[in-house]
């Protein structure tokens, strides 16, 4: 048998050290593949929505000038949150309570500069980016003026 330049280089028996070095390797290659995908992942899935708005959750008609109940429920009940305006269906969004408690309902004395058929309410936690665990009104009201 004729022997290569690799025969003197690499032994022919595997030595039981180097399977034994192989183990650690082994372990941060099955983490790179099933655990740190499964982080990020978990990193980047937004919360299950938490609050619930109830009133106005759509067909109601609120005058201008009068005060109205803002209703949600939330499953933490604790934080402060932020309730925005929406007069175009959910398009864009006007902050009109920047922060209150989380206690379910909030006294808001309406006012709309115009008529409008497309408002929407939307209440979220204050210190929620983009703003997630919130909720809007699941259908369009009504603000007209007196």
């Amino acid at each position: 048998m004729r022997k290569s330049f690799f025969s003197n280089l690499v032994p022919v028996k595997p030595v039981k050290w180097l399977r034994l070095a192989m183990v650690p390797v082994l372990v941060l290659i099955l983490l790179a593949l099933f655990w740190i995908p499964a982080a990020l992942v978990q990193a980047f899935v937004p919360p299950p929505t938490i609050i619930t708005v109830t009133s106005p959750n759509g067909g109601e008609t609120y005058t201008s000038g009068a005060t109205e109940g803002i209703l949600w429920t939330s499953t933490l009940g604790v934080g402060a949150v932020t309730i925005d305006l929406s007069r175009d269906g959910g398009n864009t969004w006007k902050t009109i309570i920047p922060v209150t408690a989380n206690d379910g309902a909030e006294p808001w004395a309406v006012f709309v500069p115009a008529t409008t058929d497309r408002a929407r309410i939307r209440v979220s936690y204050c210190a929620d980016w983009p703003r997630m665990g919130g909720d809007t009104s699941d259908a369009d009201f009504t603000i007209t003026r007196p």
